[in-house]
Order: structure tokens, then C-alpha cells, then sequence
């Protein structure tokens, strides 16, 4: 499962944007779970990320940590 999660913000470091659908302005956490809820992957990005363009960087991220099996031998 990936979800996302908005956090408010201050001025202090790091990335933000302003959420205008939850008019929030911060950050925002995009993070993929396994069945029993179990954290997997999380990445944080500015809030004014659409859920569908944090999900992509996330899957790509989790490649690296759980990878495809390599295909079955052909006959």
C-alpha cells in the first residue's frame, strides 16, 4: 500500500510547498506498507507534490531494497 501524509511546516531547511486541496504549507510523506502495516519505504517530499508523481520516485526507490525474482527457467 503507498500512502501520503502532510506535515505543517516552518521556514526552517529543507523542502516544502503549499497543499492547496488541504491548504497546508509543508511537507509532505509519501510511504509504502506492507499487509501488516509494516514500513517498507518512505521519502519526503514538498507538499505541492500530487500523490501519483510521489508515488513514482517511492516504487523506484523500493526496487533497489525489494527487487523482481528473475523470471523461471524456459523448457
Amino acid at each position: 500500500m503507498i500512502d501520503s501524509q502532510n506535515a505543517k511546516t516552518t521556514e526552517a531547511g529543507g523542502v516544502r510547498g503549499y497543499d492547496a486541496g488541504k491548504k497546508v504549507l509543508g511537507r509532505k510523506r509519501h510511504a509504502m506498507v506492507d499487509t501488516d502495516g509494516r514500513l517498507l519505504v518512505a521519502q519526503i517530499h514538498a507538499a505541492d507534490v500530487q500523490d501519483r508523481d510521489g508515488a513514482v520516485p517511492l516504487l523506484k526507490a523500493s526496487r533497489r531494497s525489494f527487487p523482481f525474482p528473475p523470471p523461471p527457467p524456459s523448457r
